[in-house]
């Protein structure tokens, strides 16, 4: 079997049905799920919507609410809709709009506060899958990408995968930072990396299976950098090259991840690869604690590594373009925003 990571990455496979002979009602052998973020959801099923808000509201900084307070709402508001309308045309409009099997749900922008920012919902309008769930904060010039799906279906099945649905999120900023002035820094965010592949009932955490074959994370190799990225790199590189046995960590997982493609594969050798995983992952913050202990390694430094990701944008080159509206067209599609259901039309 070809290596994993010269083929394809674990994200890029599509989701298959395994059904031997005798069984007809077989589970999808694989799930993926960038940001599964199965603790808020559940917060937010106990919580109602305005405390939900109050505490997005509250990772704005002190700095962000005195800037706002010398810009007028309005303005900021105004900037939360070029951001509707640039996330809409990327998404949504394509050359061939049918040929595009996303629609973008956008929230009312809330403007009851210094700080107004808009939710948009993303979801396969073939399918009703939802895709992904987005905020951007005005005062902050911050896009937070709260939750990512695989929302892949028969139709274009190119889309909806977690490497297509990042690209195009790259895509929005990039068009909408040339909406702002001059000089601004925009900044787009992966609030919390839960990243988690599910196979023959078992789940993984595929960040760490990432970072056990190439050093870093799958959201790292997209361009996202948290504060310490180099010094972790080099940390996690020196790790995963070490022996173990006849051969690297890095050697062994990427066997694993190689042979938990195959959709044959013995569900004991499942759990025997978790286990693998679980240890290693004890055996890397053991390391690091002994790297700390030597002054050779900030173990804190890496807590910045699954949360908080930044991916920043240039400023090269930038200038103030004027509002344009996007080509309106009636959808009807079947959102998931924080554990509720809701229909909404485009």
């Amino acid at each position: 079997m070809s290596n994993l990571d010269q083929e394809h990455d674990l994200e890029q496979i599509s989701v298959s049905r395994y059904t031997p002979e005798g069984d007809g009602n077989q589970e999808d052998l694989i799930q993926h799920v960038l940001i599964s973020d199965s603790m808020s959801r559940s917060r937010a099923r106990s919580k109602s919507k305005s405390k939900s808000k109050s505490k997005s509201k509250s990772k704005s900084s002190s700095k962000s609410r005195s800037r706002s307070s010398q810009i007028s709402v309005s303005v900021l508001v105004e900037e939360c809709q070029h951001f509707i309308e640039v996330f809409s045309q990327v998404f949504d409009q394509p050359e061939n709009i049918d040929a595009s099997i996303y629609c973008a749900v956008p929230d009312d922008i809330e403007d009851e506060c210094d700080d107004p920012y808009v939710y948009i919902n993303v979801g396969n309008k073939n399918t009703d899958e939802p895709c992904a769930y987005v905020k951007y904060i005005a005062s902050d010039k911050a896009i937070h990408i709260e939750e990512i799906s695989r929302c892949a279906g028969e139709e274009f099945p190119e889309q909806g995968t977690g490497t297509d649905i990042m690209k195009k999120l790259i895509e929005v900023g990039n068009e909408f930072r040339t909406h702002l002035d001059p000089g601004t820094q925009l900044v787009m965010i992966i609030d919390s990396d839960q990243s988690t592949l599910t196979i023959k009932d078992v789940e993984f955490q595929l960040s760490w299976l990432y970072i056990f074959t190439t050093g870093e994370t799958w959201y790292n190799r997209l361009g996202f950098r948290e504060e310490n990225y180099a010094d972790n790199m080099r940390f996690l590189t020196k790790f995963i090259d070490k022996k173990r046995g006849k051969t690297t960590i890095r050697e062994q997982f990427q066997k694993i991840k190689s042979d938990l493609q195959d959709p044959n594969i013995d569900p004991k050798v499942v759990y025997k690869y978790k286990e693998k995983l679980d240890k290693t992952i004890k055996l890397v913050y053991d390391s690091m604690y002994e790297a700390a202990e030597k002054g050779t390694f900030v173990a804190r430094q890496f807590q910045s590594k699954f949360s908080e990701i930044p991916y920043t944008y240039s400023t090269t080159g930038l200038g103030l373009k004027k509002k344009r509206r996007t080509r309106k067209h009636k959808r009807t599609i079947k959102v998931v925003r924080q554990g509720r259901s809701k229909v909404k039309s485009k």
